[in-house]
C-alpha cells in the first residue's frame, strides 16, 4: 500500500460560531482540535476493505465479538481512526502504530499528534490535535436508565443540584457524564478516579489545572475547557486546553473516499 492509495478525502468546514451551548471558541488560538463524527452504518459496505487497515491486535479483538453488528462497529471505528491519522500525518495506514499507555490512553511513539476515539450505539467520534492532550466521549441517551441511582456517587454537589433543577434530568445526566469522561481521558487519569472530586457543571466551562492537584498520577500543565453537543440522540463532549479552536466534521459515505 502506498500513501496515495490510502488517502481519505474529507469535505471539512470550520465552525464559524459556537455549536456548543454556553461556550465560545477562541479565535486567537494558535492550534486547533478537529472532531470527526460519524455513523458506522454508513460504512458497512466498506467493512472488508477497512479490515485490511487494522493491526493484527485489532483484528484479534474484532474476532472476539459475538455479534456481527458489534464486530463491524469496532472495525469501522478503529479503521477510520487509522485513516484519519494517516491523512493528518501524510503516511500510509500500515505505518501507523498505536500504542497504549497508562489508563489505556493511546499514543504514537515518536510523534506529537494527539488523538482520541469514542463510540456508542450508532455513533462514533474521533478528536485530533497536533499540539496537546485531548479527550472525547459520546454516549447515546437512554431514557430508561436509572440515573438517580448513579449520580449520587459520581457527581459533585453542584452537579447534583443541576440535575435536580433541570427539566430534562436524563439528558443532563448524559451531558455531565460525557463531560467528565472526556476530561479524564484528556488528562489521562481514567474513570477509576473519584468522579466527585471534579466538577464539570460550572457556568464558566473552564476546569483550572489546580483542580487536578490531588491526583498524583496526573501531569497537568494546562487548564481545560469542555465543549458539548447533542447530536443524533447522543451527547458528545470534547475536552481540550484553553485557546484551542475547533473544526467539526461529519464523516459520511459520500464525503470520504477510500481506495484500497
Amino acid at each position: 500500500m502506498n500513501t496515495s492509495e490510502n488517502n481519505i478525502k474529507i469535505n471539512c468546514y470550520t465552525v464559524k460560531k459556537s455549536l456548543f451551548p454556553g461556550t465560545h471558541f477562541k479565535k486567537e488560538a494558535g492550534y486547533k482540535t478537529v472532531i470527526f463524527y460519524f455513523s458506522p452504518k454508513h460504512f458497512e459496505s466498506r467493512v472488508n476493505n477497512f479490515w485490511l487497515v487494522l493491526s493484527s491486535e485489532e483484528k484479534e479483538r474484532a474476532r472476539k465479538f459475538h455479534f456481527s453488528r458489534d464486530k463491524n462497529n469496532y472495525i469501522v471505528c478503529h479503521a477510520l481512526l487509522r485513516l484519519v491519522i494517516a491523512q493528518t500525518l501524510n503516511l500510509p495506514p500500515s505505518e501507523i502504530i498505536i500504542h497504549t499507555g497508562s489508563n489505556n490512553k493511546p499514543y504514537l511513539e515518536g510523534n506529537s499528534l494527539y488523538f482520541n476515539l469514542s463510540h456508542t450505539e450508532g455513533t462514533g467520534a474521533i478528536a485530533i490535535s497536533e499540539k496537546n492532550n485531548i479527550g472525547i466521549d459520546v454516549e447515546k441517551i437512554n431514557p430508561a436508565i436509572d440515573y438517580a441511582a448513579i449520580y449520587g456517587s459520581h457527581y459533585t454537589k453542584e452537579e447534583q443540584k443541576l440535575l435536580k433543577e433541570t427539566p430534562n434530568p436524563e439528558e443532563c445526566f448524559y451531558l455531565l457524564w460525557t463531560r467528565k469522561e472526556a476530561l479524564l481521558k484528556a488528562i489521562g487519569i481514567g474513570l477509576h478516579t473519584d468522579l466527585q472530586q471534579i466538577n464539570v457543571g460550572g457556568r464558566e466551562n473552564r476546569i483550572h489545572k489546580s483542580a487536578f492537584a490531588r491526583h498524583s498520577g496526573a501531569m497537568i500543565s494546562n487548564s481545560y475547557s469542555i465543549y458539548s453537543k447533542k447530536i443524533d440522540g447522543c451527547f458528545l463532549s470534547v475536552a481540550c486546553p484553553d485557546k484551542s479552536a475547533i473544526d467539526f466534521v461529519n464523516l459520511t459515505g459520500k464525503n470520504i473516499t477510500q481506495i484500497l
